[in-house]
């Protein structure tokens, strides 16, 4: 697939959603005022409906020794956080402490890279506390990154349902979106995100990604202006300008962009294969073969490049034309034997 989204999330971004749940954080409330509970309210309502099964007050032998496999865990996250990590298993889902250690689990896991790990504190905690908007956020990340975007797709949502003034939270909708192939959806979400900070440059450039997809060029070039007024030199944004001019119908100003964003990463296939086709559109196909010759070795199996280098061949009356047409149908047999084929090189 083809993704322009730009998102500022990584896993430092989703250990900080993590860890509201702790009440770690105090600067993200005020951007998100709209969620519509604190951990710290939602703790404070879950003890009081769980006194049945849950005593608020401590139980002094298991929860002392509970008590003390966390403090070991926390002095612990800095040096040896898999040793800390052993010592918050041996805590009771039953223990009042549970919930504490489930954070403190979910969030080491994550720092080490073991999001699948992290998953069942996450689900813990969002069981526990369904109106954190951060709990299911970390939840939507986590499982964007195992490629699971359905479910991503899913607590993003609801992620913003408690949370809609989080900027971050539209972005990632949006990127869900994007790789389920449901590029025109992304536009409210994306609009939604240029209302709370009309001077976020990720939201102007995937707006511009998404319209342009939707068939938009004219309403997406004033965003991807936008984005290139403060990043003249963005790989991603000069290729969405150069799609953006080419749906216009402006060739020559769609490869002026795509050679600029060439310029600083002129080994990706991706980027050769749309100046390829914009030099088609100009009636060069003997450049556009020149362009994309140098990649065959290394992809001349790949769908895409394989049919646009077939085209380009035909094109420009080269002998190896017919060979590599020969070629793209057992691409396109393989791909239908075994998996659908990609849009574009990832």
């Amino acid at each position: 697939m083809f993704s322009a989204v730009i998102r500022p999330v990584c896993v430092l971004a989703v250990l900080v959603v993590v860890a509201l749940a702790g009440g770690w954080w105090v600067g993200r409330r005020s951007r998100d005022a709209s969620s519509s509970t604190t951990w710290r309210d939602t703790v404070s309502r879950a003890s009081g409906d769980r006194r049945g099964k849950r005593e608020t007050v401590s139980r002094p032998a298991e929860d002392s020794e509970d008590a003390r496999r966390i403090e070991l865990a926390e002095r612990l996250r800095s040096s040896d956080p898999r040793a800390g990590l052993q010592e918050l298993r041996h805590i009771s889902p039953d223990s009042t402490a549970w919930l504490r250690a489930a954070r403190l689990a979910a969030v080491d896991n994550l720092q080490l890279g073991r999001d699948y790990d992290a998953l069942a504190p996450l689900k813990a905690l969002a069981a526990a506390f369904p109106d954190d908007a951060g709990v299911h956020q970390a939840i939507s990340e986590v499982a964007f990154r195992a490629g699971d975007y359905r479910q991503a797709l899913g607590e993003a949502q609801t992620a913003r349902r408690l949370a809609p003034a989080s900027t971050e939270i539209c972005l990632l909708i949006a990127d869900c979106l994007d790789n389920l192939d449901r590029s025109a959806e992304m536009v409210e979400p994306l609009r939604q995100a240029l209302q709370l900070d009309p001077a976020l440059l990720p939201a102007h450039l995937n707006l511009a990604y998404s319209l342009e997809k939707s068939g938009r060029p004219d309403d997406a070039l004033p965003h991807a202006e936008r984005f290139l007024a403060e990043r003249p030199e963005s790989v991603q944004g000069n290729k969405v300008l150069a799609l953006v001019r080419r749906r216009q119908g402006r060739p020559e100003e769609a490869l002026t962009a795509i050679q600029r964003s060439r310029r600083k990463d002129s080994s990706n296939v991706v980027l050769a294969i749309l100046q390829a086709e914009i030099l088609l559109d100009l009636t060069r196909p003997g450049d556009a073969f020149e362009l994309l010759a140098p990649f065959d070795a290394g992809w001349g199996y790949e769908p895409r490049f394989a049919r646009v280098f077939a085209r380009v061949a035909r094109s420009a009356g080269r002998a190896e034309a017919e060979g590599l047409e020969r070629r793209l149908v057992d691409v396109r047999t393989t791909a239908s034997t075994s998996s659908a084929e990609p849009d574009v090189v990832p």
